[in-house]
């Protein structure tokens, strides 16, 4: 399995509503997209209320080898976690590249396993993360979506005065 296979099945996991209720699940997903205005590039990164997360942002970070993970130590996000995207993050990897221990506490661990994704740890809300950083990721993929600026009036649109 390649690097962006990975990504689009723990994207599919990320979306998907066959999960434990705990589990996050997100209804807007992007992979591999770089945001010139984010400190943090994520390989999954997903938001929306699917339930499980709330509204807040889950990053997965995909390694096909320990020494990929080790190099994300000197990361700016890694070393200053108020850098980083998503309230929940996961490492996902084949299975037993990382190990649950290698990870800070409310890290999550996902493997894939005979082309599943399999949660080894779970991933808690992080309490060091502010989602400052995730409007202008967010902000990006509407302009790649070609949604121009525009003032949304809802209130309009149902005849409320």
């Amino acid at each position: 399995m390649t690097h962006h296979e990975l990504c689009l099945l723990a994207a599919q996991w990320l979306q998907s509503k066959n999960k434990l209720w705990s589990e996050p699940r997100c209804k807007y997903v992007v992979v591999e997209m770089v945001c010139l205005g984010s400190p943090c590039h994520p390989d999954v990164f997903g938001w929306g209320d699917g339930t499980g997360c709330g509204y807040a942002g889950v990053q997965i970070e995909v390694k096909m080898s320990h020494n990929d993970f080790k190099r994300d130590e000197k990361k700016k996000q890694k070393i200053n976690p108020q850098f980083d995207l998503g309230a929940m993050k996961y490492y996902c990897c084949p299975n037993g590249i990382i190990k649950p221990e290698e990870l800070p506490q409310d890290i999550g661990l996902l493997y894939e396993i005979d082309g599943k994704i399999e949660v080894i740890k779970a991933a808690n809300h992080r309490q060091d993360k502010t989602p400052s950083y995730e409007v202008p990721f967010i902000d990006s993929v509407m302009r790649r979506l070609k949604i121009k600026p525009q003032i949304f009036d809802f209130r309009k649109d149902n005849g409320e005065h």
